[in-house]
């Protein structure tokens, strides 16, 4: 019986890259990635950054990801395309709708640098950073996400 082993990006060993690969033990598997996992992925991601979720929005920001997350237009937005399928996620869009939120006041209106480090993991600049200002190209998703903030403004 073997044994299987998924590898994050975060998770990353070389040298037990190399040590499974002397041993048989490396297997590589393309693996289609579901909305269950994507979710998950982004969930975990986000999460990265609740230390800057304003407090108005801090006991609600797991529900307001839920809600987001729970919608099909966002979940096609965060989907990969065929050109980046083994990626965990689309971090482009996921930036944009993070710096919507962040406008809206959801986050704190820390620079961008600052939600870098913190998602990113390091303190070096990122392609995704530019992002986080864009806002949406479709109109239809800015008014899905104003519905959803709303509900948890008070």
């Amino acid at each position: 019986m073997r044994e299987e082993y998924y590898v994050r990006p975060e998770d990353f060993d070389v040298a037990e890259l190399w040590a499974g690969a002397k041993e048989g033990r490396l297997i590589l598997l393309p693996r289609k990635i579901g909305r269950t996992q994507i979710r998950k992925d982004v969930l975990l991601y986000v999460g990265r950054i609740r230390p800057l979720v304003s407090h108005k929005f801090k006991p609600y920001i797991d529900d307001l990801w839920e809600q987001i997350l729970a919608c099909d237009e966002f979940m096609d937005y965060l989907t990969p395309s065929k050109a980046r399928k083994f990626r965990l996620f689309n971090k482009y869009n996921l930036m944009r709708i993070i710096g919507v939120l962040r406008e809206a006041g959801v986050y704190e209106p820390f620079c961008d640098r600052v939600f870098n480090e913190l998602l990113e993991k390091t303190d070096k600049d990122s392609s995704y950073r530019r992002y986080l200002g864009q806002g949406f190209e479709n109109r239809d998703l800015l008014m899905i996400i104003d519905q959803i903030i709303r509900i948890y403004k008070h």
